[in-house]
């Protein structure tokens, strides 16, 4: 499934380089987002069956995320600096997109997996619920995303916010994003370490405190004066980066230890969900700002404010493993 969503998405290049007007954009794009969806519904499905000795997959998806936003933010200053030299250099980048992604397809095609064996009962998942009658997974999804709709929010909003609205120069978003991709990159293990003594809840809440704190930041930006704007918001976008680093891949972590194994699949794809619907209304939230410049704010602050009510249950209904435990405990001792 992973190999056919990075097949999808050269398709979708090949799209773009071959259908012209809006046409091929909106075809190219349906079947991109068909691909980042079945690529990302099924990654963690893959790496749950990848269980590390401790059984814990916080470290093991770090390092994958770090990966991730090494490459992200590569290719997007790559991109960036191509176009802004010459417009014309588009087709090329996505030629070398589709070339990219129908190497990883055959990559992973002709990847061969270890056998998966399960720690937990084959007789206890069988008769698991699905995913609409297990009302803590649901919940979980939920969690996932009140958080999530913060972070898809910042890459939406920042620049316009900054440079439209503030009048920050407009170098300052390219900025800021670079300074995430390297934070996330090179510290997202780090904060894993750190917090690696203390349960995925505690570092859930942590996170959306922080996520909290920068919405509070931004919300000052507006007072700040214009010799200071600069700084302040490159500020604010760092307290943004720390939260989402100490988040890190910790909802992700989650689920897969709440998914029973037999039907991890089914149940990583539908938790996928909580990020594409949140990817969804992060537009919708900026639209807000028509009718009132404090209303987006005021929504998004529900966000991980709803987070934080919702943690305690969840931390209760769900196995003590998938949030209550840090990775030296044990379900005995608990």
């Amino acid at each position: 499934m992973i190999g056919t969503g990075q097949l999808l998405r050269a398709i979708a290049m090949l799209v773009y380089l071959l259908v012209p007007g809006w046409p091929g954009a909106i075809a190219g794009s349906a079947i991109c987002a068909a691909g980042m969806q079945l690529h990302y519904g099924s990654l963690y499905a893959f790496l749950t069956a990848l269980r590390p000795s401790d059984g814990f997959h916080d470290a093991q998806f770090a390092r994958v995320e770090m990966v991730r936003s090494a490459g992200y933010g590569a290719g997007a200053l790559l991109g960036a600096v191509l176009l802004a030299w010459d417009p014309a250099m588009l087709p090329w980048l996505l030629a070398v997109k589709l070339v990219t992604s129908t190497m990883a397809a055959i990559l992973v095609f002709t990847m061969r997996m270890p056998p998966h064996t399960s720690s937990r009962s084959v007789k206890a998942t069988s008769a698991a619920p699905g995913v609409l009658r297990n009302r803590p997974f649901l919940g979980l999804i939920l969690l996932g995303f009140l958080i999530t709709l913060v972070m898809e929010f910042f890459p939406v909003a920042f620049p316009v916010i900054a440079v439209e609205q503030l009048g920050a120069p407009a170098w300052l978003p390219s900025l800021a994003n670079a300074g995430l991709a390297m934070l996330s990159s090179t510290l997202t293990g780090v904060a894993v370490a750190l917090t690696s003594s203390r349960s995925r809840a505690f570092a859930v809440r942590l996170g959306a405190v922080l996520l909290l704190a920068w919405i509070a930041s931004m919300v000052a930006v507006y007072a700040v004066p214009s010799a200071w704007l600069a700084v302040a918001l490159f500020g604010s976008a760092l307290i943004f980066g720390v939260g989402t680093v100490v988040l890190g891949t910790r909802m992700n972590a989650a689920a897969s230890e709440a998914a029973p194994p037999e039907q991890a699949g089914r149940y990583l794809a539908a938790f996928q969900y909580s990020f594409s619907v949140a990817s969804l209304t992060a537009p919708l939230l900026m639209s807000a700002f028509a009718l009132s410049g404090w209303l987006p704010w005021v929504l998004l602050v529900l966000g991980p404010a709803g987070a934080l009510v919702l943690l305690p249950w969840l931390r209760r209904a769900l196995p003590p493993r998938v949030l209550a435990l840090a990775p030296d405990e044990t379900e005995a001792g608990a």
